[in-house]
Order: C-alpha cells, then structure tokens, then sequence
C-alpha cells in the first residue's frame, strides 16, 4: 500500500512538473515604449559608427562608451536593459511589437533627414541661381 501510494505521489508531482512553467516577469522589466526607444537610440548609434579603419576592438569600445550614454539619458541600468531584452528573446511577439515601433521610428527619421537634405538642395541651388554663378548664366 505504501508503494501504491509513494508511486501516485511520484506521478503527480510528475504531471504537475510537467505543466507549463509560469515564466516570472522580471521586476524590473521596462515597458515597452521605454524598450522601444532605447534600441531606436542604439541602432542609430551602431548605424552612426564610422567603422572605416577601426579595429573591432575600437568599435567594441565606442559601442560601450555610447551604451552607457543612453543608459544614462534613458535612466536605466544596463542589468535592467539586459533583463528586459532577454525577456522579450522568450516572448517573441511582445518583441516583434518592439522591433515594429523601432522600424516605425527609424523609418520616420531616415524621411525626416531625406526632406531636410532636399529642402537644404534645394535652397543651395536657389542661392546659386540668385548669385547668377558664371556657370549657370552661360
């Protein structure tokens, strides 16, 4: 009777270990507009480095120093960043949210800067044509 009863304690603690764990969120977990932001700033960033000629120790070094300016812009810790990045790797969705909102972002920017590059053209070649530059008066 024993043994009955130690082999039923033995398979319910089986299934029950066997369940689906609940994931615990990680109490310092950043939102993800918070999320969003900090990776927009660390793209632009990496997209930023001028990498010609530099050692991969040079950029590793760049990359930390610009890492700690937006932890610190952004008031988070790196742990905090890291916890949270590595929770989002096991929640693909809530990570597909984030990377979606960084495109977003990006996206917004790079058309930004396109417009800004156009307008500037655009009022270089008026001043050009204003100063009637012996090129263009032939």
């Amino acid at each position: 009777m024993i043994r009955i009863i130690g082999l039923y304690v033995c398979l319910i603690s089986f299934l029950l270990s066997c369940g689906e764990e609940t994931e615990q969120v990680p109490p310092d977990l950043l939102p993800k507009n918070k999320m969003t932001a900090i990776l927009t700033d660390v793209h632009i960033a990496e997209s930023a480095l001028n990498t010609n000629g530099l050692t991969r120790e040079q950029i590793d070094r760049a990359m930390a120093i610009r890492y700690q300016q937006i932890m610190k812009k952004d008031s988070v810790t790196y742990s905090q960043f890291s916890n949270t990045y590595d929770y989002y790797l096991h929640h693909p969705a809530d990570m597909d949210d984030v990377y979606q909102e960084v495109v977003n972002r990006l996206t917004a920017l790079e058309s930004r800067t396109k417009v800004k590059d156009r307008k500037s053209l655009n009022i270089d070649s008026l001043r050009l044509l204003r100063k009637k530059v012996p090129i263009l008066e032939k």
